[in-house]
């Protein structure tokens, strides 16, 4: 964006004293540092004027004036990209995509270090025709455009525009809290494939519920015309397709956003399941749908030496399991899928480590506890030999009616078919009944920089979580 200064008048007073009039002042040099910014009206960042051929006292600037008369990012679209507004389908599968650089020693100890603060979005999704332009304009962007850039809608943010714009508007009343419109980004309006308009948008004016444009929009839309968010993206080089007749067609296709995806960096919110922390380790207590069953991966970071020649020997430095899970979460509301992905954004992929419940074996409690108890018994499970073993799987998460509460397990005595769990500090009073939810939890990390979020409409999609025990 650039500012363009189109007045500036100096107008210098006070050269010279009463008695001694010095000659005219002159300003020999004035240089103004705009700073480009998406927030309207454009911010001078520094101002200086320099005054030279004056006598004493120094000279007064007694008037200074700056008008902006244009402050503007291109409100036009480019003309090179293709605007996709063929609808899925069925089912639209993102994959959002960070970068994380990790320097593992042999014993599992790991420096992680981000390299991507926002990520990068794959989209994939079918489509189907059965009209006879459609199909041919189908081909024709997918054959004649697939080497260029595409402006791709966001399709579960697509809604109805629902007002008629006469064309003067320079701000648009959109849902910013739920949909993904930001600074900078693309705002697309269009009744058909070949009947669009694709502005950039100024500012995402959340206190007034509203996309501000850089220019009136110049032309008119009624309230069924369609409105969303666009991204930039690539094709992928290879697209399929089936032909069935010569009117009807399928295709599958992977886009590639060729910009990166703004997301809002947020801990699980304390109504839906945290943030409960301990040793700098956030709580990630949201529920499986258990459709799909978790699955849980055990490996051992075995070192085999030696060759065809001599016998072979097997060592495990580590000397422990990592294990690694996947879970499917599936969310009901834009509300609820919005906090996951500010929950992964936390993350930045595999940087930030979490506590994740080991959700396989829940824990059985036997005894009612009073209050400021720091010691909780329950059903036997030779919990001396298990945390022993598993050395990171330490921390213990009881949920009651008021919520989640997270301790660290400093100690296990047993007794008969009962375990007494001394807790690293106070819980509130409970009893078995009362305690709804009991699980051992480990420090995690996100198995993959990539998370896959599956839309089944604008307000349900499943989330695949998979993440994998770490060593602190």
């Amino acid at each position: 964006m650039t500012a363009r200064i189109s007045q500036l008048p100096v107008e210098v007073a006070n050269s010279g004293n009463a008695t001694n009039i010095g000659p005219p002042a002159r300003v020999a040099q004035q240089s103004m540092e705009v700073q480009s910014t998406h927030l309207p009206p454009v911010r001078l960042s520094q101002q200086s004027v320099e005054v030279m051929n004056t006598l004493a006292p120094p000279v007064r600037l007694a008037q200074q004036v700056v008008e902006v008369l244009s402050s503007s990012v291109d409100s036009l679209f480019d003309k090179s990209f293709g605007f996709w507004a063929t609808a899925p389908n069925r089912a639209i599968t993102e994959r959002w995509q960070w970068a994380t650089d990790i320097q593992q020693a042999r014993s599992g100890a790991q420096v992680r270090v981000s390299l991507r603060r926002n990520p990068l979005v794959q989209i994939e999704f079918d489509i189907l025709t059965t009209d006879a332009a459609e199909t041919t304009l189908v081909d024709a962007l997918i054959n004649g455009w697939q080497g260029r850039s595409y402006y791709l809608p966001i399709w579960q943010d697509r809604v109805k525009l629902g007002m008629t714009l006469d064309g003067s508007e320079t701000a648009i009343p959109v849902n910013l809290e739920l949909f993904g419109y930001t600074d900078g980004g693309f705002v697309g309006l269009w009744n058909s494939a070949t009947d669009f308009q694709v502005v950039q948008i100024l500012q995402a004016d959340e206190e007034n519920g509203e996309i501000i444009l850089p220019a009136a929009l110049g032309r008119t839309w009624g309230p069924d015309a369609w409105i969303a968010p666009v991204r930039r993206a690539w094709l992928q080089p290879e697209a399929s397709a089936a032909r069935f007749t010569g009117d009807a067609m399928e295709a599958r296709l992977v886009f590639e956003s060729r910009d990166l995806s703004p997301v809002t960096a947020l801990e699980w919110g304390q109504g839906s399941g945290g943030p409960w922390e301990i040793d700098g380790l956030a709580l990630f207590a949201h529920t499986p749908n258990w459709i799909q069953a978790p699955r849980i991966t055990y490996r051992r970071r075995m070192e085999t030496l030696g060759d065809e020649t001599v016998p072979k020997w097997r060592q495990d430095i580590a000397g422990h399991g990592f294990v690694t899970r996947q879970e499917q979460h599936t969310m009901t509301t834009r509300a609820e899928i919005n906090s996951i992905l500010k929950w992964v954004a936390e993350r930045r992929g595999r940087a930030r480590a979490f506590l994740a419940p080991v959700r396989d074996r829940a824990i059985r409690i036997t005894r009612s506890n009073a209050i400021d108890a720091e010691q909780i018994y329950v059903e036997a499970r030779d919990y001396t030999a298990l945390l022993a073993e598993i050395s990171p799987r330490a921390y213990l998460a009881l949920r009651d009616s008021a919520g989640w509460v997270v301790r660290k397990i400093t100690g296990v005595e047993k007794f008969g078919d009962e375990e007494a769990l001394t807790l690293s500090s106070t819980i509130r009073a409970g009893s078995p009944s009362s305690w709804i939810e009991a699980y051992l939890c480990e420090p995690a990390i996100l198995a993959s920089d990539t998370v896959e979020v599956r839309w089944w409409d604008e307000n349900t999609a499943d989330v695949v979580i998979s993440h994998e025990q770490v060593t602190l």
